[in-house]
């Protein structure tokens, strides 16, 4: 099912009522209900059900982008309470190929004979029904490129699924860390500390928050789910 097939990794836990909260709150941010090998999308697509979609253009994202989707789980809906400051749960990084819109992501094992980790996959699968009811599309205001090969590095090395969302263990990442250390390896710290703000954890409101980022489109729902 997966893209890459993440070494095996040793689980920790965090302690105390907070850290098994967001432990739990993230476990679910990159849940997935299928991964399919897109090939050459047409240069205006949508993905729907029924009479529900996210519509968008393949012409408009660009490598280095960051896609933020809200997930329509329980899961998602516990993370967007625990990060007051964002309408989204997740996020990855895009990358296109010959005009193929990837996206590079972690997420945490489905079931537990399975293995999550730094994934690539179609924009198309990233934003299923199954997957989305709405996403943001937010651009670097300078070149992403370097991000995106360091991304690329995450995935081909099936860098793990970091459970324990501890920033200072580079070799297991969650999504908003692949991110972010992506970003970092080119030289831009998208979530610099901030002396008003201790967050322990790197939520996305804080990617959000970067004045390194600039918002270019949002993928509302559209129609009536049936």
């Amino acid at each position: 099912m997966w893209t890459g097939a993440p070494g095996n990794r040793d689980g920790r836990a965090r302690h105390g009522p907070r850290g098994v909260r967001i432990a739990l709150v993230f476990l679910g941010l990159g849940s997935l209900a299928l991964l399919s090998l897109y090939s050459h999308p047409s240069p205006d697509f949508e993905v729907e059900s029924g009479e529900w979609r996210l519509r968008f253009e393949a012409v408009d994202f660009a490598s280095g982008d960051l896609i933020f989707r809200r997930g329509r789980s329980l899961v998602s809906r516990a993370v967007l309470a625990v990060d007051g400051g964002s309408e989204y749960s997740h996020v990855g990084l895009i990358s296109v190929i010959a005009g193929q819109v990837w996206v590079l992501h972690t997420v945490p094992p489905e079931k537990p004979e399975q293995r999550g980790g730094a994934l690539a996959e179609p924009l198309s699968v990233f934003l299923s029904p199954d997957n989305a009811t709405a996403a943001g599309l937010y651009r670097p205001r300078h070149s992403g490129a370097a991000a995106e090969r360091a991304a690329w590095r995450f995935v081909h090395a099936h860098i793990p699924f970091d459970s324990a969302f501890d920033l200072s263990t580079p070799r297991e990442l969650y999504c908003t860390e692949l991110v972010w250390r992506a970003y970092r390896e080119a030289g831009i710290d998208l979530a610099p500390p901030d002396p008003e703000r201790k967050e322990k954890y790197l939520l996305p409101s804080r990617l959000l928050r970067s004045p390194h980022l600039q918002r270019i489109q949002e993928l509302p729902e559209e129609g009536t789910r049936p």
